[in-house]
């Protein structure tokens, strides 16, 4: 089932690379993240994703649910608009800002389906957080999200000696009108290059690392042309047979 995601078509995600360890495709830090954020020659919105399990309580029965912490623009990288109330923005991943959290249209409905869950606090573990939104029920990325909230960015996380090797996000990017995936993965190695020189004590012993992009369509379901030619011959074959019994 494809994302209701206007302009999908100019979602990349980047990854990380390190070709002689064997990690291939692997999550950026957040620091990698919030540098490519400020690459407004390349994305018009980017997003920075992790996920998560917690416990919250469904009816006074504790129930695990997955969770996406998330910094940068998240909700315009998507277009998504609340079905209900509003979403956070960027800024409110910085240290000190109040607890929120956007529920899905799946979760809303199990804990009331009310629109009076709107500034009530839902606790996430040990954590509350104010209920601040809904998002549409077309809306799920990931697949398994069932909230949203900012990432805290405090200074574990802003280290840039000992953090750059946390890869726990995956980054979503909506590309300029003009760039294509190929040229954003030639650009994407270059600042990993220019990286390597700024922060050298944040990659020691990474010497290989590089990105890649690809689209955020192949990424999520798979390179559909090999299937789509493969169903295309098969019909075709089953057509000729039909035509030859005729």
């Amino acid at each position: 089932k494809p994302f209701e995601i206007p302009g999908i078509g100019r979602l990349a995600v980047v990854r990380d690379d390190f070709p002689r360890m064997g990690l291939r495709d692997a999550a950026l830090s957040p620091l990698e993240a919030l540098d490519l954020f400020d690459r407004k020659e390349l994305f018009t919105t980017a997003t920075a994703v992790g996920g998560e399990g917690a416990t919250i309580e469904i009816d006074g029965v504790p129930t695990r649910a997955s969770g996406a912490p998330t910094i940068g623009d998240f909700f315009g990288t998507f277009a998504v608009r609340p079905a209900l109330g509003r979403t956070y923005r960027p800024e409110d991943s910085e240290m000190g800002r109040p607890r929120v959290v956007v529920l899905s249209h799946r979760l809303w409905t199990q804990l009331s389906g009310d629109s009076a869950i709107l500034g009530t606090t839902l606790r996430i573990g040990e954590t509350p957080y104010e209920v601040i939104g809904v998002l549409p029920a077309s809306f799920g990325y990931p697949r398994s999200a069932m909230y949203w909230r900012p990432m805290t960015l405090d200074s574990t996380l802003l280290n840039q000696d000992k953090s750059r090797g946390t890869l726990i996000t995956g980054f979503v990017g909506r590309m300029r009108d003009g760039l294509t995936v190929e040229r954003l993965g030639g650009e994407l190695r270059a600042i990993a290059e220019q990286w390597h020189r700024q922060y050298a004590a944040g990659y020691v012993n990474v010497s290989d690392h590089t990105m890649m992009a690809r689209s955020f369509v192949i990424a999520q379901a798979g390179e559909l042309r090999p299937i789509v030619t493969a169903l295309l011959v098969a019909v075709t074959l089953v057509l000729l047979l039909a035509c030859a019994n005729v």
